[in-house]
């Protein structure tokens, strides 16, 4: 594997993802009375709200044209 990221654009990626972890680690399933573990959900999070980003982007443009 090769390191193609900008070192500048790895730090943000890692901050960002860290701060995501933080997100998710707060948030409580009352059914089990627990908290997600951010760590362990991290990509799916990350893939999860990529998806949300693209569909929000594609709604506002279907909305523009219509």
């Amino acid at each position: 594997m090769r390191d193609w990221w900008a070192n500048k654009t790895a730090e943000e990626y890692t901050t960002r993802a860290n701060d995501m972890v933080h997100q998710y680690s707060d948030y409580k399933v009352k059914q089990v009375d627990m908290n997600v573990n951010g760590i362990n959900t991290q990509g799916e999070n990350i893939a999860d709200n990529g998806g949300i980003k693209a569909a929000y982007g594609g709604y506002g443009k279907y909305v523009l044209l219509t």
